[in-house]
């Protein structure tokens, strides 16, 4: 769909940003924006569960921290795998600019320690 490809594209230029930030030692500014990459990163767990041939069921909820004292949930409310975390981590490990382990991101449950070790929001 168009949103889906906008979004993609939106991921793509901001992962080149943070390579670009890195190149000149400055530091980006996590925004709103991000919404749209943590969102595509949770619909893409099934294909990145395939690209490495772990069983996805689906069990992971995902509840982040995001810019200007917003949340964001993504998954089901009974979810028994959880991760949470600040958007702008989450989001650098889905675009794997940054390692889990690096980050304050915390994994509650095999899937999810599974999720953020594969995760990734690119083909």
């Amino acid at each position: 769909s168009a949103r889906s490809f906008a979004s993609a594209r939106l991921m793509e230029t901001w992962a080149h940003g943070l390579d670009a930030h890195r190149a000149v030692g400055s530091e980006p500014e996590d925004t709103l924006r991000l919404y749209h990459i943590a969102k595509l990163a949770y619909n893409s767990l099934p294909y990145s569960f395939k690209l490495t041939g772990e069983e996805y069921s689906g069990d992971l909820r995902i509840e982040l921290k995001a810019p200007e004292n917003k949340r964001w949930t993504f998954g089901p409310d009974d979810a028994t795998n959880v991760i949470t975390g600040t958007a702008g981590e989450f989001c650098r490990v889905a675009v794997q600019r940054e390692k889990a382990a690096n980050t304050n991101l915390e994994a509650e449950g095999e899937l999810a320690q599974t999720a953020l070790r594969i995760i990734r929001c690119y083909i």
